[in-house]
Formats: structure tokens, sequence, C-alpha cells
């Protein structure tokens, strides 16, 4: 099945569809146009999987799961324990969802008819650890708080970049490129720290992350820096535990003009 489009969410704005399909194929955004409620203040888009698009609101502790196809809607309340533990409240920051269906006839798209299940994961105020609750639909329950104690030097979760699904562990990238996975199967959860030449770059210098799954089913962290992007994939049974697959230079792909415009390089 072709990819149909993506939804795209800028700072101050509702989520909007964008086709990505070419004429007379291309689809208008308000096919996919979501609930006139998540265009409200405080609701958070998160990604989607398995058919389903995710909204967080933290100011009403809620989820929202949303079915663009058939449009149908779940909302789901946060786990009290959530709001406040030690009386210290928690922020969630991110989610992640995939469904638990495992007949082997069984289709994506219309998973909030199926079993899934679906994590959200938070810091607390003082930024010293990192929470994460599971919620499985076939029982409507949430399970125990996990939590891992935050060592590295800035543990916030990225609410600007999706999770990825990769073996039976969701991942979320933490905002100076370590990544935080949660498995489903042991409810365990547990910090990747980012490549060791990753912890050196000079912090006055552009760079960004993302986390990818690689073609093989693994973790993958793309780390931009400058005018390269290097592309890594996790291997915890080396000795250094990350490899790096590709390093791409920009300058081959993009125009002088580009880079002078994106505050990159010198125009020779």
């Amino acid at each position: 099945m072709p990819l149909l489009g993506v939804f795209m969410k800028q700072p101050g704005a509702p989520c909007v569809f964008s086709s990505t399909l070419d004429p007379p194929n291309r689809i208008p955004a308000t096919r996919f146009c979501p609930p006139k409620n998540l265009a409200s203040p405080g609701w958070a888009f998160r990604g989607c999987r398995n058919g389903l698009a995710i909204f967080l609101n933290w100011v009403q502790r809620e989820v929202y799961l949303w079915d663009p196809i058939s449009n149908q809607q779940r909302r789901i309340s946060f786990p009290f324990p959530l709001r406040f533990t030690d009386g210290a409240p928690k922020i969630v920051l991110n989610a992640g969802m995939v469904c638990a269906d495992n007949h082997a006839d069984h289709l994506h798209g219309a998973c909030l008819l199926s079993p899934f299940k679906f994590v959200v994961v938070c810091n607390n105020m003082n930024q010293d650890h990192i929470y994460a609750c599971l919620f499985e639909s076939g029982s409507g329950m949430w399970g125990d708080i996990i939590t891992v104690e935050a060592t590295m030097a800035d543990p916030t979760i990225d609410p600007t970049s999706p999770s990825i699904f990769v073996g039976n562990k969701l991942c979320w990238l933490l905002c100076e490129g370590d990544i935080l996975q949660f498995d489903l199967e042991s409810q365990s959860l547990s910090v990747i720290r980012k490549p060791f030449e990753a912890c050196f770059m000079d912090p006055l210098s552009p760079h960004c992350f993302q986390i990818m799954r690689t073609r093989d089913n693994g973790i993958g962290l793309v780390i931009l820096l400058g005018p390269n992007i290097q592309i890594w994939e996790w291997k915890p049974e080396y000795e250094t535990s990350w490899v790096m697959r590709k390093t791409i230079q920009l300058g081959d792909l993009l125009t002088p003009r580009l880079f002078i415009e994106n505050g990159v390089g010198d125009m020779p």
C-alpha cells in the first residue's frame, strides 16, 4: 500500500494532513482533518502507528487516539500516579502505541477495535528520573509506574520526535541524543547512551538528532552535524555498541545557496 501522506504540525498551529501522492490521486487535506476539539490549545500531536494518530493533552491529562480513515476515536485518561508522585508533578512529553492483535490475517487500519498497547513517558520536575506506564486495551487498565534514574546531562524526552517500534521495544529520543527504550515484554525501562564520539561535539556547532528503524529492524541514530549527516546503528553485541553505517556530505546534495540560507558554511 502506498504512503498516502503525512501529518504535519507547526508550533501554535493545528495538525494538518499533507498528501504525498501526485495529481490526480492527491488527497485534499480536508479528507483527513482531525476532530475540531484537537485543534484547541493543549493538544499535542505525537505521531502515527498502525493507522492511528496519537495526541496528548497534558492539561486535561488525556490521551486521544484517532483513526483518520474511519474517524473512530478513543480517549484515555492518564493514570493518577503520573500526575503526582512524592508531591512532584510529572510532565508527560511523549507516547507510543502498538497493535497487539497477533492473528495472521489481521491488517492494521482498524486497531482501535483490536487489542493494543499504549505507553506514555514523562520527566519529573527535578529532571532526576524518567517514568513510563503501560495501558492495555484488553483489560482497560494502566500498569505499574516504571522508572529509571536520569544520570545524563539532559534527560528531557524530546516531545517533537515520534517513537519507533523495534522488536518488542518502543523507543524515544532524548533531547541530547540518548535513547529511551521500553521493553513491552519485560515492562522495563532503560536508556541507551548516544555514540561515544557524539559526546564531544561542539555545543556551539549546529547539530540535531533523530532516531530511526534500520532496514534489519534495529535501532538507528541520525546525527546532523554541520554540513554532514552521520547514520549510526545500535549493536549491543559489539564492543563499542554503536557502529557508524554511513556519512552523507550535504554539500553533495544541496546547493551552496541553500547552505547559506540555513546558516551552514560560507559561499566560495
